[in-house]
């Protein structure tokens, strides 16, 4: 049954598609809605299909997260085809893109139809596949239809990556590192590795960027539930308990880690550890296959998570004692208490060690006692009671778990990490809500309910988390916050300064220069240079501030030698914007201060206040062009 449900809906929306492609023409899917959600999807899980069918592994583990590496295999396949035949990736890489959603139909089917029995037979996986899913969906629905807009997009990450993806197409250039394609990177702290996948998401096959970003937060928890599911399975044996687990996990939302709310380069790494965890106990040599695999895809959250299968391989699949175990777990759990102590009593490696990023940055990027504690409230709310029950009755036990100190070990090397306060410490709370869920869910469980008060409590633990979840996710929402009352990182009055540079770019060695939210957008949409789009650095923005408020040679020669500006520049247009506009006339200067205040919104631009700047601009020989109420480029 199962299976003929997965091939029923398959052929509907291909059938959907070739209709669609026969009255609208292929073109029309740049901006399907359907398409751009089975291109997601197919992209997505054809790593779990190569594992099945390829190499006969399990279709969740460390077989087809390694599975993943096919895209930058695509890629450099590609790469060797164009220098081969003398071709650019803009001929070469929608075909690969293509091959790929040939691909996956042939392996569905085979995976469908291949009748030679194995572990995982294709009606049971799907069956587990659709249980897993199901609650996902219905959290889907749930922030979709109370918590964001239709066509939104809200997260600043999607568009500095997508930079990456589009100068390697575009430009016809190979990238191994993501700063050795964008100047968007102040740090080396990716491969290329994420990027070829979002590449085919998007740009290979020309998608409308705005709308895939939009779907990718529809399909990506979808796509995540099938691991939570499996790893729920595992600890629990039981569907429902797993389902509810699923469900309580994806209501978690950590800010600054989003693990399963947008698909970016630390939620990738993460969706890979989900599948490698899983497996019962890895070898030295694929250890050492996983870490690498997971180092590549972020340099410091794949690292970390490297260390957690290192750890769980070394210590706790050594621990065989109810003594031992105990140890273990008091030695981390009193580990744990002490770091929080070290962090209330001021110390943080953002402080102490990290001063020359906080310079660049221009604050903290931490909170602080008691607010720290108050972020761990607002992530895990009611849940964190529990599961501090959960803890204190594991580790005391008389009976030896070993399944218990995974979860648990996983869970305080976190909150070790985060009261450490490197900068960015909430990305270490990742998956302190799977961790938390499955103690939570493992001591449930043990108390043996009756169905009825299963079910109630199941409920009320969804809608508690759910409460928590919307609360969060709304309060993230207010950056996104404009004066229209639209909540988007893309603000519709951008559009027209996007357009006009796709088909106006500048000439070679010529950077546009403009507030850091406009050279974010023009950068990732209209694929033209700026200074460093949003991390344009501190003194920059002062000596570009200095410049339009008092335009002269003095002031101009200060912005050219500023930092970020690239060497052999030999020509800056100026892109004055509304928010520039509105940043001068309000004297808001808070985005001087701090690389992360952003302007939002873009105001109409009075021209009459600008007229010693167009008069300096002559100077220079530059005409100004009107391009909107919101924009005047100076070329």
């Amino acid at each position: 049954m199962f299976d003929l449900i997965a091939i029923a809906t398959n052929l509907g929306l291909i059938i959907y598609l070739l209709v669609n492609a026969l009255t609208k023409g292929i073109g029309a899917f740049s901006t399907n809605y359907v398409f751009i959600g089975y291109l997601i999807f197919t992209i997505l899980t054809l790593p779990n299909l190569l594992s099945s069918v390829i190499f006969k592994a399990k279709m969740i583990g460390l077989s087809s997260a390694l599975c993943f590496i096919y895209y930058p295999i695509q890629f450099l396949i590609a790469w060797g085809i164009g220098q081969a035949l003398g071709v650019s990736f803009k001929e070469v890489l929608p075909l690969a893109t293509v091959f790929t959603l040939v691909l996956w139909n042939i392996l569905f089917l085979i995976f469908i139809f291949k009748n030679q029995k194995r572990e995982d037979m294709s009606e049971g996986v799907i069956k587990d596949l659709i249980m897993g899913i199901i609650p996902a969906i219905l959290i889907v629905l749930f922030t979709f239809i109370l918590i964001r807009q239709p066509n939104s997009v809200v997260a600043l990450d999607y568009f500095q990556h997508l930079t990456v993806p589009n100068r390697m197409f575009l430009d016809n250039i190979l990238c191994i590192t993501s700063n050795q394609c964008s100047g968007l990177f102040l740090q080396t702290g990716y491969t290329t590795f994420y990027h070829i996948i979002l590449g085919n998401i998007t740009t290979f096959l020309q998608i409308d960027p705005l709308k895939a970003f939009y779907v990718l937060d529809i399909i990506f928890p979808i796509i995540a539930s099938i691991p939570i599911y499996a790893i729920f399975k595992k600890f629990t044996s039981s569907t429902i308990w797993s389902q509810v687990g699923v469900a309580v996990t994806l209501l978690i939302f950590v800010t600054g880690a989003y693990e399963f709310v947008f698909f970016i380069p630390q939620t990738f790494a993460i969706l890979l550890f989900l599948m490698i965890v899983k497996e019962q106990r890895l070898s030295w040599w694929k250890l050492a296959l996983a870490a690498i695999l997971l180092f590549s895809t972020h340099f410091i959250i794949g690292a970390f998570l490297a260390v957690l299968l290192i750890g769980k391989r070394i210590i706790i699949e050594n621990i065989h004692t109810k003594k031992g175990a105990l140890s273990y777990t008091l030695i981390l759990l009193i580990s744990c208490i002490f770091f929080g102590f070290v962090n209330i009593a001021g110390f943080s490696i953002e402080k102490f060690v990290q001063t020359d990023t906080l310079a660049t940055i221009g604050s903290f990027t931490n909170s602080y006692f008691p607010d720290n504690l108050q972020v761990i409230w607002n992530v895990l709310g009611s849940l964190s009671l529990i599961a501090v029950l959960a803890i204190i009755i594991g580790i005391f036990k008389r009976k030896f778990n070993q399944a218990f100190l995974i979860p648990f070990s996983f869970l305080m090397i976190g909150l070790i990490c985060y009261f450490l306060a490197p900068t960015y410490a909430n990305k270490f709370l990742l998956l302190s809500g799977l961790y938390a869920t499955i103690l939570t869910i493992e001591f449930l469980q043990s108390l043996q309910f009756k169905f009825l008060m299963k079910g109630f409590i199941a409920s009320a633990l969804i809608v508690i988390c759910g409460i928590g979840y919307f609360v969060q996710y709304k309060n993230y929402l207010k950056f996104y916050t404009q004066d229209n009352g639209t909540v988007s990182a893309f603000v519709e009055k951008d559009r027209a300064i996007i357009d006009y540079l796709k088909i106006n770019p500048p000439t070679p060695n010529t950077v546009i220069i403009s507030d850091p939210y406009t050279q974010l957008m023009i950068e990732s949409l209209a694929n033209v240079p700026t200074v460093q789009a949003q991390y344009m650095q501190l003194k920059t923005r002062q000596n570009l501030l200095n410049y339009l408020i008092a335009p002269n040679p003095d002031t101009y020669e200060s912005l050219l030698i500023s930092p970020g500006v690239p060497k052999g520049t030999t020509n800056i247009e100026f892109l004055y914007s509304g928010r520039i506009f509105s940043s001068v006339a309000n004297e808001d200067k808070g985005w001087l201060y701090n690389m992360y205040s952003l302007p939002l919104n873009n105001a109409n631009i009075d021209i009459q206040a600008v007229s010693s700047l167009v008069e300096d601009q002559k100077r220079l020989n530059k005409n100004v062009y009107k391009i909107s109420d919101n924009f005047l480029l100076f070329r």
